[in-house]
C-alpha cells in the first residue's frame, strides 16, 4: 500500500481493485480505455481542504489586481480593463502590504479614475473592500459613521470616511451590487473546476457557500458536469443555511457536509481579533465577529442537524474562543470532535494549544484545517503585525504534536490553489523572496503533508493513511516525478500530468 506508486492501476467502477508495482511507467487500465504515463508516478488524490470555488471562477473573471504595486496601478488596469458589472466596477486581490507605500489606500484615487460609477476593489485576503465615493453615498455612509458590529468603516480625523470598509462594514456596500444571475455562478464554478484539475486536485472542501447555490452545483453534479468532488461548508454566520431546507447528505461528486462561521477577520487588516493589540497598531486588536454565547447556540443547532462545523479564527484571541466554545460542546456531545473544525488556526495562543493537548488526551481530537502558503506570503507582515508572538503563529508541528488533526489547503484565490505549493511551504517554510527558514521547527515532513492532502479522508472516521489502496475511489494524482527522491527545496519541480476522480480522466 504505497504512498506513491509506478506500475498498472486496474480500475472497475470508478474504484482501484488491484495495482500491480512496475518500474518507469504508469499505466491506468479502465474497462474500456487505458492510459500510458511514461516516467510517471500515481498519488492519491489531492483535496484542497478550505476552497472558495465560486470565488475562485469569479476571481479568474474579474479585474485581478495582484500583481498591481501601488494604488494607481489599481486604478489604471481598472480602467484600462473596461469592465463593468451592471455599472458596478468590481475588482479583487490588491495588498497594500506589497505596494511601494504600505499604507491602506483611500477613495481619494479611486474617485479620480471613477467619478460616476460606484467601484468596490477587493482585498487579496477577502475581509476588506476599497470603495469610492459614489458607492459610499448609494451605501448613505456621510459623516462620522457608526460602525456595524464586528466591522469598522475607517474615518480620517474629521470623521470623514476614507472609503476602506472592514469586515461586516463591507455588506454595506456589497449588498447594493446587483445579483450574480444563475448563468453567473454555473460559469464560475465550470471555470473553477477546469483550473483546478490542472494542480491535480480531485475533491474541495468548499467554504462558506452561498445556499442558494447548492441546486447550481446539484444540477452540474446531476448533469455529470462536476468533474470533482465537492464538499460544501454552507454559510451560517446569520443563519443562511437555516433559511432553506437543506442538511447534510452526499449525492454523487457532490456532498454537503458542515456549516461555516467567521470569529474574526484577517491579520493583514488588521481584523484578526488579538489578545494584546498589534505590535505595530497600539489602537487595534481586531474584531471579534460573533459573540461567545451566540457561537455556542448556533453551534448546538448545526451539530443537532448533523452538521460538521467550521469556524474561521486567525488571532490569538478568536482562536481561543473557538477553542473554548468547542471544549465546552464536547462536554455535550463528547463523540463529536472530528466534525469540529478551525479554519486557518494561525495564531494559537500555547496555553490554547494545551487546551487542545487535553482535549486529545481524552481521545477528542479537533481539527485545525490550515493553509500552509499563508504562511510564506504573510511572513514579513505577520512579523510587524505580531512581534515576539510569531514564534506561536502558523505552529503546523506545535498542533499535531498537541493532537489536532492537520488538514491542509490553499483558501484560493487568496493563494494559489498548487498543492504542490503547499507541500514545499509546509516542508520548508521560506518566506517569499527570503532564503532562510522561518521557525524551522514548526516544519513537517513530506508523508505528513500528503497526509493532510488527502482526498480520501473520511470526516467521521478520521482515516488519513493516504495510500494508494484497493476498493479506495480511483481518485489519482500522476505526476512527473517521484516527491519522495526530491531534496524537499526542489518539491516545487514536480508538475502534474494527468488527475483522475473516480477512475475518470478529467485533465
Amino acid at each position: 500500500m504505497p504512498f506513491t506508486l509506478q506500475g498498472e492501476i486496474y480500475l472497475k467502477n470508478g474504484k482501484i481493485i488491484d495495482f500491480t508495482e512496475k518500474e518507469g511507467y504508469i499505466k491506468i487500465i479502465n474497462k474500456d480505455t487505458e492510459y500510458l504515463f511514461e516516467d510517471a508516478y500515481a498519488y492519491p488524490g489531492f483535496c484542497d481542504h478550505h476552497g472558495h470555488i465560486t470565488g475562485l471562477g469569479r476571481s479568474l473573471s474579474m479585474i485581478n489586481f495582484a500583481e498591481c504595486n501601488s494604488a494607481e496601478e489599481c486604478c489604471e488596469k481598472a480602467k484600462n480593463s473596461n469592465q463593468n458589472f451592471n455599472d458596478w466596477i468590481i475588482g479583487y486581490g490588491w495588498n497594500h502590504e506589497n505596494w511601494t507605500n504600505k499604507k491602506l489606500p483611500d477613495k481619494t484615487i479611486i474617485d479620480y479614475y471613477f467619478p460616476d460609477n460606484p467601484a468596490y476593489f477587493i482585498r487579496i485576503d477577502g475581509h476588506t473592500a476599497w470603495v469610492n465615493s459614489k458607492a459610499l453615498k448609494l451605501a448613505g455612509i456621510g459623516s462620522n459613521p457608526k460602525s456595524p458590529s464586528g466591522g469598522n468603516i475607517l474615518q480620517d480625523d474629521s470623521g470623514t470616511p476614507t472609503g476602506i470598509l472592514i469586515d461586516n462594514a463591507m455588506d454595506l456596500v456589497n449588498s447594493l451590487i446587483p445579483r450574480l444571475t444563475e448563468n453567473n455562478i454555473e460559469s464560475f464554478i465550470l471555470k473553477a473546476v477546469d483550473e483546478l484539475v490542472k494542480f491535480g486536485i480531485t475533491e474541495v472542501d468548499d467554504m462558506d457557500v452561498d445556499p442558494v447555490y447548492l441546486n447550481i452545483f446539484k444540477n452540474l453534479d446531476d448533469t455529470k458536469q462536476l468533474k470533482i468532488k465537492v464538499n460544501s461548508y454552507v454559510k451560517a454566520q446569520n443563519d443562511e443555511y437555516l433559511k432553506t431546507n437543506i442538511k447534510p447528505e452526499r449525492f454523487n461528486n457532490l456532498g454537503i457536509r458542515g456549516i461555516k462561521f467567521y470569529s474574526d477577520g484577517a491579520l493583514g487588516s488588521y481584523g484578526a481579533a488579538m489578545i494584546k493589540p498589534y505590535s505595530d497598531n497600539k489602537m487595534s486588536s481586531g474584531l471579534l465577529l460573533i459573540s461567545r454565547s451566540d457561537f455556542f447556540e448556533k453551534c448546538k443547532i448545526g451539530i443537532n442537524s448533523g452538521f460538521s462545523i467550521a469556524t474561521h479564527a486567525i488571532g490569538d484571541l478568536a482562536n481561543r474562543l473557538v477553542i473554548d466554545v468547542y471544549s465546552n460542546l464536547l462536554e455535550e456531545y463528547p463523540e463529536i470532535s472530528s466534525r469540529l473544525r478551525i479554519e486557518h488556526a494561525q495564531i494559537v495562543h500555547p496555553d490554547d494549544q494545551e487546551k487542545i493537548k487535553f482535549l486529545a488526551d481524552k481521545g477528542q481530537k479537533i481539527i485545525a484545517s490550515v493553509q500552509p502558503v499563508h504562511c510564506i506570503s504573510d511572513a514579513k507582515m505577520a512579523r510587524k503585525r505580531l512581534g515576539r508572538r510569531t514564534r506561536y503563529s502558523y505552529p503546523w508541528k506545535s498542533l499535531q504534536d498537541n493532537g489536532a488533526i492537520l488538514l491542509f489547503g490553499s483558501d484560493f484565490p487568496i493563494e494559489s490553489p498548487d498543492p504542490i505549493i503547499g507541500i514545499h511551504s509546509l516542508l520548508n517554510r521560506i518566506p517569499i523572496s527570503e532564503k532562510k527558514r522561518w521557525f524551522p521547527g514548526e516544519t513537517l515532513s513530506l508523508e505528513e503533508a500528503l497526509k493532510g492532502y488527502n482526498s480520501n479522508f473520511e470526516i467521521n472516521q478520521c482515516n488519513r493513511l493516504n495510500l494508494i489502496r484497493k476498493n479506495d475511489p480511483a481518485d489519482l494524482t500522476i505526476l512527473d516525478k517521484n516527491l519522495f527522491s526530491l531534496e524537499s527545496r526542489n518539491i516545487r519541480a514536480a508538475k502534474v500530468i494527468a488527475t483522475f476522480v473516480n477512475g475518470k480522466k478529467v485533465y
